[in-house]
């Protein structure tokens, strides 16, 4: 119960309905002062990143009115909810809820009594080492680990790596984190961030040890992008993923680029640069790729491939090849990875590391494939490499070669369809519509546009726009959607107030469209962009014979048609546009 000698942060109030903050104060020692209206409010406190101290739940005091009872985050529809109002729920275990009363006669603002958030010392730690994918430990690499809680009891903590020995060390609350880590170079054969965080649950009083093996990157992709004229992209943004992996970059004055991951299959793609003034390119969709082996990496799971040959037999190739005999290997499988096919029968290895007639499937119009080679030993994999494999009638010795995948072009096309921008001002006293000219419109009943008391006009301007922000590095706009903004008439200030009421807003579709992008009328959406990402709506018309979708709302901003993808990831991609 005795006040702490020093915390950094900084205090809050927020409005006790709503997630909006009335006013913040930097923590001096143990004390802070806020100014606040009167009303309702919630108050708390944001820790700095590494403080070491953590929130418990609070309790009321007899100036302090008790918290109303908060509904469990998982009773909530989450559609019914925005990021904030989510994250707001989450602090409320600990926030104080006071009321401000209004000035007295005298215009002097209420008093309360001293406040008080209760704050216990981080009680738990977590050490560890990073290690490489042989288990030792890796020196010589600077960079940090950082640690962010599940709970809002807590703030971020890091720890520095030490470079002599790899280890790290961190004082935490207890609780459930999600460990990462950052790097220094990215000049090393390890990704320089975590592809994924960790999780980790440490008890009180607990000191754990938890390992970090940095993410190998032993393969790479490479390529150049062109459009559908061949003309080199130079300064184009251009990414890869897959499940466990993500990267991006810019191609550089040749349209070429380069990609270290690791090994295994990826999505490529691009996220295309518009200047409205000219033809516009739109991103294709993307496409999978394989990583081949990185030059010059060192390839700890590579089996030692040598003297490598194959032939045609049947509707297989039959593969004859030789081991590491060190490594005590005693089967091998193979699997096509270009194009896909299913991985092989086991073929066993004398002592010699000599294998034969591995089979593998083989499309009839082939010659030259990639193989993924796995190497066993009483069920352990001691390994993989994946080996070019060029396929001859008569056996024919191949030397397994690391050859860098050039991606073919990526085919682009032009935007065309974009209807015109439309500026207006209308009476907010009546009701105001209107259609454009690729059929969507906007209806916006009278008196629901909030005005200052001195204007009578608003003004609308309805943009048609490509330049969608994305949730992810794969949700990019390949059509467009529609910037709608209002104004006050004579000051000219925008309004960013919600309607007092629902304004129509109807999106027209081309069935076309829908069939180039693989999608259905059942995964289409109407979606407005809002709080950094896409928040599709669960409450629409779809009239399927006038091709449009529509939906009442009481914001504007930013809208499109969007379409559910199932692949890497789920993401909502635009879909209208492209005629």
């Amino acid at each position: 119960g005795a006040p702490v000698s020093y915390v950094e942060g900084w205090a809050y109030a927020r409005d006790a309905s709503s997630d909006k903050y009335v006013a913040s104060a930097y923590v001096y020692g143990s004390n802070f002062t806020l100014n606040v209206p009167a009303g309702d409010l919630r108050v708390g406190l944001w820790l700095a990143a590494g403080s070491d101290y953590a929130f418990q739940d609070e309790v009321a005091t007899t100036a302090i009115k008790a918290p109303a009872a908060q509904l469990s985050i998982d009773q909530i529809p989450t559609t019914q909810l925005t990021t904030a109002q989510i994250d707001a729920q989450r602090r409320a275990l600990y926030e104080q809820a006071v009321t401000i009363g209004a000035p007295d006669s005298n215009g002097l603002a209420a008093t309360i009594k001293p406040l008080t958030l209760t704050l216990t010392r981080n009680d738990a730690a977590l050490s560890g080492t990073l290690r490489g994918r042989d288990g030792k430990a890796l020196t010589g690499l600077s960079g940090t680990i950082y640690a962010s809680p599940e709970a809002e009891n807590a703030s971020s903590q890091y720890a520095s790596i030490d470079p002599q020995d790899g280890s790290y060390s961190l004082k935490l609350a207890a609780g459930t984190w999600y460990l990462s880590y950052s790097l220094d170079s990215d000049a090393s054969i390890y990704s320089p961030y975590s592809p994924q965080p960790i999780s980790v649950t440490v008890a009180a009083g607990a000191n754990p040890d938890l390992d970090i093996s940095p993410t190998y990157l032993d393969g790479e992709i490479r390529g150049v992008l062109r459009d559908d004229q061949d003309n080199i992209l130079p300064n184009e943004f251009i990414w890869v993923s897959s499940d466990n992996y993500s990267d991006y970059q810019i191609t550089d004055e040749n349209g070429a680029f380069t990609f270290y991951v690791p090994l295994g299959s990826y999505l490529l793609g691009t996220s295309l640069s518009c200047d409205l003034d000219t033809d516009c390119y739109i991103d294709p969709e993307p496409q999978p790729v394989e990583a081949s082996r990185r030059r010059g990496a060192a390839a700890l799971a590579d089996i030692g491939v040598t003297n490598l040959t194959a032939e045609r037999s049947g509707s297989s190739a039959k593969i004859d090849g030789t081991v590491d005999s060190t490594l005590g290997i005693a089967t091998v499988t193979g699997q096509r990875l270009n194009p896909n096919g299913s991985t092989s029968g086991e073929v066993g290895v004398n002592g010699n590391g000599e294998f034969n007639d591995l089979l593998v499937a083989m499309p009839n119009n082939r010659t030259t494939v990639r193989i993924l080679l796995k190497a066993y030993s009483g069920g352990t994999n001691k390994g993989d490499q994946r080996v070019t494999v060029t396929i001859k009638n008569a056996s024919r010795p191949i030397l397994a070669s690391d050859i860098s995948i050039q991606a073919p072009p990526i085919e682009l096309k032009p935007v065309l369809g974009m209807p015109d921008s439309l500026t207006a001002t209308f009476a907010a006293a009546k009701n105001w519509n209107v259609t454009l000219s690729d059929g969507a419109s906007i209806s916006i009943p009278a008196n629901v546009v909030p005005l200052s008391d001195d204007e009578t006009m608003a003004r609308i301007v309805i943009e048609p726009t490509i330049f969608l922000p994305g949730d992810s590095l794969f949700d990019e706009a390949n059509s467009y959607g529609y910037s709608i903004s209002l104004y006050e008439a004579k000051s000219g200030k925008q309004i960013t107030a919600p309607l007092r009421k629902p304004a129509q807003l109807t999106l027209r579709y081309n069935p076309a469209t829908l069939q180039e992008n693989e999608a259905t009328l059942a995964n289409v959406r109407p979606a407005n962009y809002t709080l950094n990402h896409w928040s599709a709506t669960g409450s629409y018309t779809l009239d399927s014979a006038a091709r449009a979708f529509t939906v009442e709302t009481n914001t504007l901003g930013t809208w499109a048609l969007m379409q559910l993808v199932n692949g890497v990831t789920t993401i909502y991609l635009p879909i209208v546009g492209r005629q």
